[in-house]
């Protein structure tokens, strides 16, 4: 990607302020005072609205963390004003490769966990922020129903003007499907939308038929959410990124010391990565 570096990019480096996002602009309405002197007024831009992307999945090793690094490379390519959180105290890849902060909000101290939700919550309604990432706890799937019941976390979301998108990372496993199922009922009656990743790292889309041929999958789209398939990565390439610590957008540069094919695999599966999400456009933001 020619406006990165090859050095790591922070996801933490830029944040929108008044001046980036002013809230009057150049687009000029007309008034005409009694005088006939017409004074040119200023259009009001709207705001942002934020989008929140959780990312959760089963436990480890279901490509829970892959998802949320491609999600956030991908929107790097759209927007410098993305903000990441890792929720990971003991294997923090995120944050490794993407610089997330870490965010405490299952710390068994409370007051902990209070705090870090706070902070969250704040950073979402200053709104100096495109996209807002979250890399939830392995195994975590009932968190967002106990920040509601907490705080009234999720519907607020709504007043303060921001949206927030559930990516649930699946294997073929049936354990999956009744993950997705929980994660569903946890949002019943939430503004919250839904995207089913197949990760098919665990095999082809016809390798998901506990979930494809599930009510699940029914529930899921009839509340308007959508399922859509996660290509995998080859191992030589995967593994030449993971010793050197490479964001995607930095393996796929000549200065990353990758030989040229294994870039070549990266850049070929980043947009097979742009195409799958770009289906789901409206609830996790990338574009083709």
């Amino acid at each position: 990607m020619s406006k990165q570096s090859t050095d790591q990019k922070s996801i933490q480096s830029k944040e929108k302020s008044t001046g980036d996002r002013p809230l009057e602009v150049g687009n000029l309405a007309s008034e005409v005072r009694p005088d006939n002197e017409v004074i040119a007024q200023p259009v009001a831009k709207p705001e942002i609205e934020p989008l929140i992307l959780w990312v959760s999945g089963g436990k480890g090793g279901v490509g829970k963390t892959t998802t949320a690094r491609i999600l956030t490379d991908l929107l790097t390519d759209q927007t410098d004003y993305i903000y990441g959180y890792d929720c990971d105290p003991i294997n923090p890849q995120f944050k490794r490769f993407y610089n997330a902060e870490y965010l405490p909000i299952t710390s068994a101290d409370t007051k902990t966990a209070d705090i870090a939700v706070e902070a969250l919550a704040e950073r979402i309604e200053a709104k100096g922020h495109d996209y807002i990432i979250i890399d939830s706890p392995a195994g975590e799937i009932d968190m967002l129903s106990q920040l509601e019941e907490r705080f009234a976390f999720v519907s607020n979301l709504k007043n303060i003007g921001a949206r927030l998108t559930r990516v649930m990372v699946m294997s073929t496993t049936l354990e999956s499907v009744n993950l997705l199922e929980h994660a569903l009922s946890d949002a019943q009656g939430l503004p919250v939308a839904h995207v089913a990743i197949r990760n098919l790292h665990f095999g082809g889309p016809h390798y998901f038929d506990a979930y494809n041929r599930s009510p699940v999958k029914t529930e899921l789209e009839r509340q308007g959410g959508m399922t859509i398939d996660f290509p995998e990565l080859g191992a030589i390439a995967t593994d030449s990124i993971d010793k050197q610590s490479l964001t995607y957008s930095d393996a796929i540069e000549k200065e990353s010391g990758l030989p040229t094919m294994r870039r070549s695999m990266v850049f070929q599966w980043r947009e097979k990565c742009r195409k799958a999400f770009a289906e789901a456009e409206h609830l996790l933001g990338v574009t083709e």
